[in-house]
Protein backbone atom coordinates (compact mmCIF):
# COMPACT_ATOMS: atom_id res chain seq x y z
CA UNK A 1 0.00 0.00 0.00
CA UNK A 2 2.78 2.36 1.04
CA UNK A 3 4.55 1.68 -2.30
CA UNK A 4 1.53 2.26 -4.20
CA UNK A 5 1.44 5.76 -3.00
CA UNK A 6 4.78 6.49 -3.17
CA UNK A 7 4.55 5.37 -7.04
CA UNK A 8 1.86 7.48 -7.19
CA UNK A 9 3.42 10.63 -5.96
CA UNK A 10 6.27 10.26 -8.21
CA UNK A 11 3.99 9.86 -10.81
CA UNK A 12 2.59 13.12 -10.20
CA UNK A 13 5.83 14.73 -9.26
CA UNK A 14 7.15 13.66 -12.58
CA UNK A 15 4.24 14.87 -14.64
CA UNK A 16 3.41 18.38 -12.91
CA UNK A 17 7.54 18.99 -12.25
CA UNK A 18 7.36 22.41 -12.90
CA UNK A 19 4.13 23.06 -10.56
CA UNK A 20 5.84 20.69 -7.99
CA UNK A 21 8.91 23.17 -7.65
CA UNK A 22 7.15 26.13 -8.15
CA UNK A 23 4.94 25.30 -5.04
CA UNK A 24 8.12 23.97 -3.24
CA UNK A 25 9.83 27.38 -3.68
CA UNK A 26 6.99 29.34 -2.65
CA UNK A 27 6.76 27.10 0.28
CA UNK A 28 10.42 27.84 0.87
CA UNK A 29 10.27 31.55 0.65
CA UNK A 30 7.77 31.57 3.96
CA UNK A 31 9.87 29.26 5.61
CA UNK A 32 12.69 31.01 5.17
CA UNK A 33 11.32 34.15 6.07
CA UNK A 34 9.87 32.93 9.65
CA UNK A 35 13.21 30.85 10.25
CA UNK A 36 15.04 34.21 9.74
CA UNK A 37 12.76 35.74 11.60
CA UNK A 38 13.66 33.81 14.98
CA UNK A 39 16.97 33.45 14.30
CA UNK A 40 17.20 37.03 14.57
CA UNK A 41 14.78 37.19 17.57
CA UNK A 42 16.70 34.55 19.04
CA UNK A 43 20.09 36.09 18.79
CA UNK A 44 18.62 39.11 20.02
CA UNK A 45 17.57 37.97 23.14
CA UNK A 46 18.61 34.36 23.43
CA UNK A 47 17.00 34.31 27.07
CA UNK A 48 13.36 35.21 25.74
CA UNK A 49 13.43 33.02 22.89
CA UNK A 50 15.75 29.56 23.47
CA UNK A 51 12.46 28.03 25.23
CA UNK A 52 10.80 28.32 22.01
CA UNK A 53 13.34 26.93 19.60
CA UNK A 54 12.00 22.99 20.20
CA UNK A 55 8.76 24.46 17.87
CA UNK A 56 10.20 26.72 15.75
CA UNK A 57 13.26 24.43 14.36
CA UNK A 58 10.61 22.17 12.33
CA UNK A 59 10.85 25.45 10.01
CA UNK A 60 14.83 24.28 9.75
CA UNK A 61 14.27 20.55 9.14
CA UNK A 62 11.19 21.40 6.53
CA UNK A 63 13.63 23.69 4.54
CA UNK A 64 15.54 20.38 4.25
CA UNK A 65 13.47 18.11 2.95
CA UNK A 66 11.95 20.82 0.54
CA UNK A 67 15.25 22.06 -0.52
CA UNK A 68 16.24 18.05 -1.49
CA UNK A 69 12.62 18.77 -3.44
CA UNK A 70 14.66 20.88 -6.24
CA UNK A 71 16.50 19.57 -9.27
CA UNK A 72 19.25 22.23 -9.82
CA UNK A 73 20.18 24.86 -8.19
CA UNK A 74 17.47 27.70 -7.18
CA UNK A 75 18.64 31.48 -6.00
CA UNK A 76 17.55 30.78 -2.16
CA UNK A 77 19.79 28.00 -1.38
CA UNK A 78 23.18 30.17 -0.30
CA UNK A 79 20.68 31.88 2.18
CA UNK A 80 19.90 27.98 3.78
CA UNK A 81 23.31 27.30 3.80
CA UNK A 82 24.22 30.69 6.12
CA UNK A 83 20.87 30.19 8.37
CA UNK A 84 22.21 26.38 8.77
CA UNK A 85 25.36 27.76 9.74
CA UNK A 86 24.12 30.43 12.09
CA UNK A 87 21.96 27.76 13.49
CA UNK A 88 24.76 25.80 14.13
CA UNK A 89 26.31 28.73 15.98
CA UNK A 90 24.66 28.34 19.19
CA UNK A 91 25.08 24.49 19.74
CA UNK A 92 27.89 23.92 22.33
CA UNK A 93 29.85 20.62 21.31
CA UNK A 94 29.40 17.75 23.88
CA UNK A 95 27.73 14.46 24.09
CA UNK A 96 24.62 15.61 24.11
CA UNK A 97 22.68 18.03 21.85
CA UNK A 98 22.58 21.56 23.51
CA UNK A 99 21.83 25.06 22.93
CA UNK A 100 24.21 28.01 24.07
CA UNK A 101 21.74 29.05 26.01
CA UNK A 102 21.33 26.63 28.47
Amino acid sequence: MIQELDDNLDKIKHKWRVAWENKILQEIRSRISLWQKYLTDYFGDPEEFADVFPREVHLSVMLQLLSNEIVGKFKEKPILGFLDERLKSIFIPGDFLRIGIF
